[in-house]
């Protein structure tokens, strides 16, 4: 899913990367290493640094927080895929496979994106 990403949109118009919540850093350096994966890898793993980020009382980490109330971890293999438009408002969350539904929701947060830098560049020009 994010070979599509980045194959689909530029770098201006999506920032797409992955939260491990669960894997040891070793681990996680090693994938990256192994697979040749570009993409960033934010760590949301209490072990790592229980002081970088505020977890809501009685989760284990951010991703269980979005887990618990985003599907079932049972209804498949795929992890949890959320988009966060530019007004800073969740525009997608799903824990299915859809990819033609995350690059819809993704082209028109992009749009919407373009379009609030074109009004801010021609609020500067004014």
């Amino acid at each position: 899913m994010m070979d599509l990403v980045e194959k689909t949109f530029s770098k201006d118009d999506v920032v797409a990367f992955a939260v491990n919540d669960s894997e040891p850093l070793e681990t996680v350096r090693d994938y990256l290493q192994d697979s040749g994966a570009a993409f960033p890898v934010l760590i949301d793993n209490p072990e790592f640094d229980h002081t970088c980020r505020s977890i809501p009382n009685g989760e284990e980490s951010l991703a269980d927080h979005f887990r618990r109330r985003v599907g079932n971890p049972e209804d498949g293999p795929f992890p949890l895929q959320i988009v966060i438009g530019a007004d800073r408002r969740f525009a997608y969350l799903e824990k299915r496979h859809l990819p033609e539904l995350l690059v819809s929701a993704l082209k028109a947060e992009a749009e919407k994106a373009r379009a609030l830098r074109a009004a801010g560049n021609q609020g500067q020009s004014k």
